[in-house]
């Protein structure tokens, strides 16, 4: 429990004998002591199960040169000096699980930071590993077990135990290993553990209160790609509805064209006119409305655009039943679909078991 005034823990000390009083200073006294309990790079010969330490040494803003990072995330400017940790972990013959532990080198709050990635990626997310340091959090990231772009999911054919490390084992194993070299590091365990991620960070943090809910004692899940299958199914159902064979079909400015009418038909059915659809469930647009007339023109939209807006309004169903995989999108936000209708073909199905 967390005390928020300064008088509820006057009066609770009152209440302590004299002796729980005295045994409760001698213990945070000890705490102290124990703080930095090992040197940065005294690290390196820590041993772990499955795990090697590659890299353990104190870094400054100056001196992390990081190279070419693709998470996307605030600058890493003004970092504190930290214990930096790097280490792989190999819980089957198969993976390779890459991720570091940022440790600050002086004022930790006592508190630890898992930081999740987005997409496929495969990279440690250094930038925000600086914004939980700078926090003064120990803070871990890991490349989920494979290196890669966050749109690149080539790593899971024939490796179906990096699946599973990107599923939610690579995270796991991270934050048990991160907890052991802070403990090393400190003397002492994190009083508190969070994670924050978003997107394929914020199912990361959903599959960990799932599977290892003591792993962390709070979760900041924003945006979670969760549902995984159907969620990719509903991204190849965009990606195919929007292409014929290579050609797209909805430009970007026919997508503009086509949220402009979306508003226009819906945008006060909420009692105000603000640019957004404030009631996207009651909103039963259609696009045929921007059918044109005769020649194709850059303010109205043909039969195959009109299909295509469509098929991703309504998302994907099962052929076999009719039954509905993934929602479809709604109204309003036809500005968002060009990440998805128009990225690049889709190099591989979806996998099972994440």
């Amino acid at each position: 429990m967390q005390l928020n005034s300064s008088a509820a823990c006057t009066k609770i000390v009152k209440r302590l004998s004299l002796r729980t009083a005295i045994g409760i200073l001698y213990s945070v006294t000890s705490m102290a002591t124990l703080a930095y309990a090992a040197t940065c790079e005294s690290l390196a010969n820590l041993r772990l199960s499955d795990t090697t330490i590659t890299l353990a040494q104190t870094e400054t803003a100056e001196t992390f040169k990081p190279g070419m990072i693709e998470a996307p995330g605030p600058p890493l400017t003004n970092l504190p000096p930290f214990c930096r940790v790097a280490a792989e972990i190999r819980p089957t013959p198969d993976s390779k699980i890459k991720f570091e532990v940022w440790m600050p080198a002086s004022g930790w709050n006592g508190k630890f930071m898992g930081v999740g990635n987005g997409g496929w990626s495969g990279e440690i997310w250094y930038p925000f590993m600086g914004v939980a340091l700078r926090r003064n959090y120990a803070t871990a990231s890991t490349d989920t077990g494979h290196e890669g772009s966050s749109t690149n999911a080539d790593f899971v054919v024939g490796h179906p135990e990096k699946v599973v490390d990107f599923a939610y084992r690579a995270v796991h194993e991270m934050t048990v290993e991160a907890k052991a070299i802070i403990a090393a590091y400190y003397g002492g365990a994190p009083k508190f553990s969070y994670w924050q991620g978003c997107s394929s960070g914020g199912k990361q943090g959903l599959k960990e209160a799932q599977r290892f809910p003591t792993d962390y004692d709070g979760i900041i899940a924003g945006a979670p790609a969760n549902n995984w299958i159907p969620f990719l199914a509903s991204g190849l159902w965009i990606w195919q509805a929007n292409h014929n064979g290579t050609t797209q079909v909805l430009s970007e400015d026919k997508l503009r064209l086509l949220h402009k009418a979306a508003l226009d038909t819906c945008d006060s059915r909420d009692g105000v006119t603000d640019g957004v659809i404030g009631l996207p469930e009651s909103c039963h647009f259609n696009p045929k409305v921007l059918q044109c007339k005769s020649d194709p023109g850059a303010d109205c939209l043909t039969t195959p655009e009109i299909e295509a807006a469509k098929k991703i309004y309504a998302g994907p169903k099962n052929p076999r039943n009719g039954e509905q995989i993934f929602p479809g999108l709604q109204p309003g936000s036809e500005l968002g679909w060009a990440y998805g209708a128009a990225a690049q073909r889709p190099r591989i199905r979806p996998t099972s078991g994440i």
